[in-house]
């Protein structure tokens, strides 16, 4: 479900907006925020720390490296998933590089490609951006229903009421009613509020989990290149087996003919073959007879 934008034709109906399913699905995604962001943050961080470590001990940390990777593109995949579900943001992903026996080999195309990076720069940046916004929606959230409950509170405590979140205005009934009004209007202004921080925190998350731009040309350039060395490589054998063609079976070819062509002859000379022309297993001769000699 998406965010319903407000438009200019329309006036925005704040009690609508308030009870819109999206609303509370932009909540709930925003007060994840800090739980997830932190998560992120300590996976991506305790990797790369191990990785640097491990590395200079026989290059033990490039599986960690490795491994590391894998698990942010994974936490990627959950981010661009909760993106979908709560805020109905459709995020394409970034291909991983192609996997390669050669671990060195691997390990560098995947420290050279820009959307591991981007990845990485988006779950460390998750943990402050999350306790940012999970702590803008509680205080808005939780200040607006606690101000919206002074009557109540003020029939439930007794005497002395000025204790209530410090606030003078809480000891008279006409100061309790104007701070559950002041709630209602903070409480009105949260779906604007809300929208605004979810549409950031989406536009964060697609700059940085979406395609890297460029990459679709970059991807095409390296096809015509794989495609233009194919191409060279079938004309290469191509001018090869003329080549052997040329010079190796077509004079074998011509030289067959040839002799076939002088067999065929001495076939209409002399029909009749010497008997000593076909050696039998028990006498064959050392020399080949006069007749039989081409």
């Amino acid at each position: 479900m998406a965010i319903p934008l407000p438009t200019g034709r329309s006036r925005p109906d704040p009690v609508r907006a308030l009870l819109a399913p999206s609303t509370w699905l932009a909540a709930a995604h925003l007060l994840l925020d800090v739980v997830v962001g932190w998560t992120y943050a300590w996976v991506l961080l305790t990797g790369l720390l191990l990785a640097v470590v491990l590395m200079p001990f026989a290059l033990m940390g490039l599986p960690v490296w490795i491994v590391t990777v894998w698990a942010s593109t994974l936490m990627a995949r959950i981010e661009r998933f909760r993106v979908r579900v709560l805020l109905g943001v459709e995020i394409a992903e970034q291909p991983m590089p192609r996997f390669q026996r050669n671990p060195l080999r691997y390990g560098g195309e995947l420290w050279r490609d820009p959307g591991v990076r981007r990845r990485a720069a988006y779950q460390v940046l998750a943990a402050p951006l999350g306790l940012l916004t999970s702590g803008v929606v509680f205080l808005l959230l939780s200040g607006a229903l606690a101000l919206l409950a002074m009557p109540l509170l003020g029939w439930l405590v007794p005497a002395g009421g000025e204790v209530v979140y410090g606030i003078p205005l809480a000891d008279t009934g006409t100061g309790r009613a104007g701070l559950a009004a002041l709630g209602l209007v903070l409480l009105l202004l949260a779906p604007a509020v809300l929208r605004g921080l979810a549409a950031a925190d989406a536009a964060v998350a697609r700059s940085l989990l979406g395609p890297v731009p460029g990459a679709l040309a970059l991807r095409v350039d390296e096809l015509e290149r794989s495609r233009a060395r194919v191409v060279d490589a079938g004309e290469a054998e191509r001018r090869r087996l003329e080549r052997d063609l040329h010079d190796g079976t077509q004079q074998q070819l011509v030289a067959l003919a040839m002799t076939l062509g002088r067999a065929r002859a001495r076939y209409r000379q002399d029909p009749a073959p010497s008997p000593t022309c076909w050696p039998t297993p028990t006498s064959r001769p050392r020399t080949p007879s006069p007749t039989c000699a081409g």
